[in-house]
Formats: structure tokens, C-alpha cells, sequence
């Protein structure tokens, strides 16, 4: 799967299942989502490794491509998303698992500066259940 293009419409259908209220389909999508991630932090290590090895990997080159893309496209609204979630539609059985699949995507390896701007534009974010009363 790593090497086709429908990487994008898999962050796309994540990122819809994790916003919704129901238990089976949301824990579907952050196991996922949590299995997607770790193999694109195994992706990424294996092709920094043989890039540092000066080693050729299209393959793995390949594979980094793609996840980095889908990461870059849907990561801003997967952390929202996310977050939303932890703060009001995530049923409350979910949490752990939805930490597990923030802390993954927030990793630097993965997202680097653009994950905790991304975070950070989240918990900032006018229309965040909860924060009203934070004036």
C-alpha cells in the first residue's frame, strides 16, 4: 500500500472516521492510524539509514515520498481533528488509544516543526470545546 497512490484518500478516510462519535468506527480509524504511523517512522529510519549509508532504496525512497506527502497534506487537519476529538466527540473508552496516535503523529521523525505548529494552532483555536471559559 505504502507504494500506491491512494495514501492521500487513506489520511482522508482516517481523518473523517476519527471525528466521528461512534466507538467501532473511530477505533478503527486510530488503529489505523497508529499502525500507518509506526510504519512510516520504520519507512523514514530505514531510508535516512540507507541514504546515510549511501546505499540505493527507491523502494524505501519511494514509500518515504508518499507517506511525507500524505503527512504534509492531511497532518494539520488530522491534529485538529485529533484534538477535537480528545476535547468532545471521541467516545471516553478512546482516549488512550487517541493519545497514542497524537503522540505518534507529533513525533519529530514525522512531523518535526510542522507537527507542533500545527498542535499549537489547534489548542489556540477560537472554536475549541472547552476553551471559552479560558479568557
Amino acid at each position: 500500500m505504502l507504494c500506491s497512490n491512494v495514501v492521500p484518500a487513506v489520511f482522508d478516510w482516517a481523518v473523517a472516521a476519527a471525528a466521528l462519535r461512534e466507538r467501532e468506527p473511530v477505533n478503527a480509524s486510530f488503529s489505523f492510524l497508529s499502525h500507518l504511523l509506526a510504519a512510516a517512522n520504520k519507512v523514514f529510519a530505514a531510508a535516512a539509514e540507507a541514504a546515510a549509508s549511501q546505499q540505493a532504496a527507491p523502494v524505501l525512497e519511494q514509500q518515504a515520498a508518499l507517506l511525507q506527502q500524505g503527512i504534509a497534506q492531511h497532518g494539520a487537519k488530522l491534529v485538529h481533528t485529533l484534538v477535537l476529538a480528545a476535547c468532545d466527540t471521541a467516545p471516553r473508552q478512546l482516549m488512550r488509544a487517541l493519545g497514542g496516535v497524537l503522540y505518534q503523529l507529533l513525533q519529530p521523525s514525522l512531523t518535526g516543526e510542522a507537527g507542533r505548529q500545527w498542535l499549537l494552532k489547534t489548542l489556540q483555536a477560537p472554536g475549541l470545546p472547552g476553551a471559552s471559559g479560558a479568557g
